[in-house]
């Protein structure tokens, strides 16, 4: 299981389960791989790209009524999945999350 180490404005400093290293998932690297995605998807315009980017802020996609809840963030090549064991603490990384300024898709 990723360990979350740190949040911050712009990401989360966490560690890696896999590698054992400390990683950094940039919100802003989430949400422009969110944007290309939609882009792609609906064939956007323009214009429609300039509205998405004003109003979009998604990083990642979350679950609350999954055991173990978890957050998983639009990293590339592969997304960044963090879960965890307790609720009041999915619930205060999402609540941080918001109060920076991001999104989360909800899939509960």
């Amino acid at each position: 299981m990723n360990i979350i180490n740190n949040i911050l404005r712009n990401g989360i400093e966490y560690t890696n389960y896999e590698t054992g290293l400390v990683d950094f998932i940039d919100f802003q690297v989430c949400n422009d791989n969110w944007i290309q995605y939609r882009i792609i998807n609906e064939k956007l315009s323009r214009e429609g790209v300039t509205r998405l980017r004003e109003r979009d802020k998604n990083v990642g996609k979350r679950d609350s009524c999954s055991t173990p809840s978890y957050i998983t963030f639009f990293t590339k090549p592969k997304m960044t999945k963090i879960e965890f064991d307790d609720k009041n603490e999915f619930r205060k990384i999402r609540d941080i999350i918001i109060a920076f300024g991001w999104m989360t898709l909800d899939f509960s």
